[in-house]
């Protein structure tokens, strides 16, 4: 950024309460704090509704958005989406952070019972 202070909060499109209610608490705090959240691209073909059209699931929109924006200080992100269920990718999306000097913040309420997680890959 322009003035080499990041202050932009990311988290998902349609993300579940307990991960942005905490966010919106500490932009309430911290002066210019942001917060962004991306949205995937999920139109179908007009042509025929039974393919995939244009569908980019989740990792892939948080990596691009990552990638494309230097003024991400946080990622605050779930390993599953709570609306849909898709998995999402944190090892890939960790590595993407540190490169980028990004704290990614892991909200798993929503699987961590369920489903096998591990801070040292994510990490």
């Amino acid at each position: 950024t322009a003035s080499g202070i990041r202050k932009k909060v990311l988290v998902l499109h349609n993300q579940m309460s307990s991960n942005v209610y905490p966010w919106q608490d500490l932009r309430s705090k911290v002066p210019g704090l942001e917060i962004v959240a991306p949205v995937r691209n999920h139109t179908l073909s007009e042509a025929d509704s039974t393919q995939k059209g244009n569908f980019t699931g989740w990792t892939e929109t948080i990596v691009n958005f990552l990638k494309e924006h230097d003024d991400i200080v946080i990622a605050a992100l779930p390993n599953v989406h709570w609306c849909d269920g898709e998995v999402i990718d944190l090892v890939e999306i960790g590595k993407l952070c540190r490169q980028k000097d990004i704290v990614l913040v892991v909200d798993a309420t929503q699987s961590i019972g369920a489903m096998p997680f591990s801070v040292e890959d994510v990490q």
